[in-house]
């Protein structure tokens, strides 16, 4: 891990016919793509038949679709439209390839010991949700750095993933295509719903969120979000907890 290397300068252009590249869809899960007279086939996963067990949603979840990360783990996202909130779902339907080591503060929270993942066992739901990113890896941009990247475009259907966006974030109407990225692809709605976190004791602010009684049983699933200005201070407060505090909940792009 180069944890001394600094942040690497994005740099943004569109590829095609114009610069060259051409892209051809043999099936719905096979492209040609062409540069210079050199053609490379990319196979994508189909991942069709994936989805979550009968008693993997909560009441108001919506499966948005399955994720195959670049770390090696899959995830089910789905949107809470009531909460208006994503959540990532570790895919426990196939082996996993990750074994976990629980929190010194509480069993529920489980640290993935390859990846760094952390994730909280419901105590409603037999599932793994994932509340927690190992910060140095976001910093380095490496394999565990988060699903936020690897969404399922090729599961979402017409405008029904737009839709879900403009509920989180209204002003975002005309700003973005189906996918949530910017006219020009340059940008995308970033969902991040997770903590980038340092050090594994700041993860029990989910759990204390989790078990507060003052935390009303519609809004459980909140718990598991964290506010983005929280991330910004590297002070973790979940969303149910800033609703019973009044705040103005913020959120990500």
């Amino acid at each position: 891990m180069e944890v001394w290397r600094r942040e690497t300068t994005l740099t943004y252009r569109l590829l095609d016919a114009s610069t060259g590249v051409t892209v051809e869809k043999l099936e719905r899960f096979l492209y040609r793509v062409t540069y210079q007279g050199r053609s490379v086939l990319f196979a994508l996963n189909d991942l069709t038949q994936v989805k979550p067990p009968p008693d993997g949603l909560a009441p108001g979840e919506t499966f948005v679709g399955p994720v195959a990360d670049e770390s090696g783990l899959r995830f089910f996202l789905v949107f809470n439209e009531r909460l208006r909130i994503f959540l990532y779902i570790l895919d426990e339907t196939a082996a996993v390839p990750e074994g976990f080591d629980p929190s010194p503060q509480t069993d529920r929270i489980l640290i993935g010991k390859r990846t760094g993942f952390a994730f909280y066992r419901d105590d409603r739901l037999p599932r793994k949700i994932l509340i927690g990113v190992f910060y140095t890896n976001s910093q380095v941009n490496n394999y565990f750095d988060g699903p936020f990247d690897q969404l399922p475009d090729n599961f979402m259907e017409g405008e029904a993933f737009r839709e879900m966006l403009l509920k989180v974030e209204p002003s975002l109407k005309g700003q973005i295509d189906r996918f949530g990225g910017s006219p020009n692809g340059a940008q995308r709605y970033m969902i991040a719903p997770y903590f980038y976190y340092g050090g594994i004791d700041e993860l029990t602010a989910f759990h204390r969120c989790a078990t507060d009684p003052r935390v009303p049983s519609a809004d459980y699933c909140a718990c598991f979000v964290a506010d983005e200005r929280s991330q910004e201070q590297f002070k973790l407060l979940p969303l149910a907890l800033k609703k019973i505090k009044g705040g103005k909940r913020s959120h990500r792009r």
